[in-house]
C-alpha cells in the first residue's frame, strides 16, 4: 500500500507549525484520527501563506477535536477517480466501476460523473488496496480516492471502506441513461415545499433519479433545511448541466 500513498507526515497538533516550516507548498492538511473527511470536510488545500495562516487559525480552533494532524503532499493530478469495488465470501472481489470526482483547487467536493476507459493500471491500484482490506477482514462495498499525475503515478487520497457518494450510480446503471450521469445532493433555500415541488417537477420529466430525501418539516413547516440525493442523467453533459442549472435558478425564486 505505501507504493500508492502521497509524501506525508503525520504530527501531534502541537507540533505542527513547527513541523510545516519544514514543507514547501503546496502541500495537504487533514485530521489525524476518525473524523470524517468526505466531501472535503476537515481537509485544508495549502498553495501559499495566506492558505496556510487560515488552516492554522482553523487547527486552533479545533483542538478539542482532535489530537493529530496529517501533512500530505498536494498531487497534481490529470484525473481523480472513485475506484469501487465489493467483497464476499461467495463471490470474491468485483469491480463496481469508477466515477471522475468533481472537486475545485482547495478540494471541496462538487459531485460525481460517470466516466469510461479507466486506465487499467488504475483499476489495479484499487484491487490492491482492495485485497489487502479484504486480507484484514472487510467485506461489503469500498471506494478509494485515487488520482493520477501527468507521469500516470497513481496516488491514493482516501479509502473509503463504505459505500460511496457515486455507488448508487454505478450500481443503476442500467435504469439511466447511459449518455451522461452526475451524482450530488441539494438542500433547501428555506421553502422546503417549493424544494420538493421542484424536484419532482425534474423527476417527473425523466432528467432526475431520486436517490434520498430528509423532510425537514418533520420538525414543523421551514424549521430545518430539507436535504435531496439524486443522480441527473440525459443524453450529453451539455443536457443535463443545462437542466441542473435551471433547476438551481428554480430553487432560487420561491
Amino acid at each position: 500500500m505505501g507504493s500508492f500513498y502521497p509524501k506525508r507526515k503525520v504530527v501531534k497538533i502541537e507540533q505542527f507549525e513547527n513541523e510545516i516550516k519544514n514543507w514547501e507548498f503546496p502541500f495537504v492538511i487533514k485530521p489525524g484520527d476518525d473524523l470524517p473527511t468526505a466531501g472535503g470536510y476537515g481537509v485544508m488545500i495549502c498553495y501559499h501563506d495566506a492558505d496556510l495562516q487560515k488552516a492554522i487559525t482553523r487547527i486552533k480552533e479545533a483542538t478539542a477535536e482532535t489530537n493529530s494532524l496529517i501533512i500530505e503532499q498536494k498531487i497534481e493530478e490529470k484525473a481523480n477517480y472513485c475506484v469501487q469495488f465489493a467483497y464476499s465470501e461467495s463471490l470474491g472481489i468485483q469491480y463496481l466501476g469508477a466515477a471522475t470526482q468533481l472537486t475545485d483547487k482547495y478540494g471541496f467536493y462538487n459531485g460525481n460523473e460517470n466516466t469510461t476507459n479507466v486506465p487499467e493500471y488504475v483499476i489495479e491500484a484499487g484491487r490492491q488496496i482492495m485485497e489487502i482490506g479484504v486480507n484484514q477482514g472487510f467485506f461489503g462495498v469500498a471506494g478509494f480516492d485515487l488520482l493520477v499525475d501527468e507521469d500516470d503515478n497513481v496516488y491514493a487520497i482516501d479509502l473509503n471502506f463504505r459505500q460511496n457518494g457515486s455507488t448508487s450510480m454505478l450500481l443503476l446503471a442500467n435504469e439511466l441513461n447511459s449518455g451522461y450521469q452526475k451524482f450530488y445532493s441539494y438542500h433547501s433555500k428555506g421553502d422546503n415545499t417549493h424544494f420538493f415541488n421542484t424536484i419532482l417537477k425534474y423527476v417527473k420529466e425523466g432528467s432526475l433519479y431520486p436517490l434520498s430525501y430528509y423532510d425537514g418539516d418533520w420538525y414543523g413547516e421551514d424549521k430545518v433545511k430539507s436535504r435531496f440525493g439524486c443522480i441527473w442523467h440525459g443524453d450529453s453533459k451539455e443536457t443535463v448541466l443545462e437542466n441542473e442549472r435551471a433547476f438551481l435558478a428554480e430553487l432560487e425564486h420561491y
